[in-house]
């Protein structure tokens, strides 16, 4: 990509922040590592419950399972996306360029996270289970995505505006 045309995009008009155009946003980058996360999540949750009975230990396993189940593609998406990105400017994407990415997806995700995967989704998963019935696994998931996209899109929006960590004068 030339100078003046990184010029053009970099001048380019910013979209008007609302709440639409953040839905879009957070859908674009959540939407599929929601999906496949709340369909691992449900297996790990019936098969961890068939195996003990034990709504606690389900909903722990459930939200392991479901963390497999999202972190995968974000990760993966921000890799390509950030390679794809440097190939257009002429960058090689190399070891430290990974450890970047894995660092942004580190910062975050990381406290929201750790929180999200031990005490939250598990218990309120565990919560509406026990008062609920089993088969409402899925809306303790839910529930506990709430809190999780609070602190997360709060750190996501962050990061966007104080920078990503890339050098942009390395070539």
């Amino acid at each position: 990509m030339t100078k003046d045309l990184e010029i053009i995009i970099d001048e380019a008009p910013k979209t008007k922040k609302t709440f639409g155009n953040k839905a879009k946003e957070y859908l674009k980058r959540y939407g599929l590592a929601e999906l496949i996360s709340k369909a691992t999540f449900a297996l790990g949750y019936k098969l961890a419950y068939d195996y003990s009975g034990d709504e606690l230990f389900a909903s722990y396993v459930a939200t392991q399972c479901g963390n497999v189940g999202y972190y995968t593609p974000v990760v993966i998406k921000d890799i390509v996306g950030t390679k794809r990105e440097y190939q257009l400017k002429g960058r090689k994407f190399g070891m430290k360029d990974l450890g970047v990415v894995l660092g942004k997806c580190a910062v975050e995700f990381g406290p929201t996270g750790v929180g999200d995967s031990l005490v939250t989704r598990p218990l309120i998963t565990d919560a509406v289970t026990t008062s609920l019935g089993t088969e409402y696994n899925l809306l303790g998931s839910v529930l506990a995505d709430v809190v999780f996209y609070i602190g997360t899109t709060r750190v996501y929006e962050r990061i966007k505006k104080y920078g990503n960590g890339d050098n942009k004068n390395e070539k």
